[in-house]
């Protein structure tokens, strides 16, 4: 039987561009994971939510962070003290301005 968290992530997983998806405990442990998530230790993750917190902590919502590495985007939330980790690939003509003229 398929758990809430697995379809959860295998919905994720089969979104457009995602490359990789994956959930951590509040301690920074990793629960589960899909695909290709290209971090060392799941841990700062967890430090980046609670600091990103302390910028509202009147907020009833927890926050959405977003991060921009070189070809990656990595898109954070947490819900019940589960962290969610979602990759992204960057398309290689993503940061192309095909508007403009010399």
């Amino acid at each position: 039987m398929e758990t809430t968290l697995e379809r959860a992530l295998d919905d994720a997983f089969a979104a457009p561009g995602v490359s990789g998806v994956a959930c951590v405990s509040s301690s920074g442990f990793l629960i589960a994971s899909r695909g290709h998530v290209p971090l060392e230790d799941p841990s700062y993750v967890v430090k980046v939510m609670k600091s990103a917190a302390e910028l509202n902590p009147s907020s009833q919502d927890p926050p959405v962070v977003g991060l921009e590495g070189k070809g990656v985007t990595f898109l954070l939330s947490e819900k019940d003290g589960v962290t969610v980790i979602i990759c992204k690939k960057k398309s290689i003509g993503s940061h192309i301005n095909h508007g403009s003229s010399v």
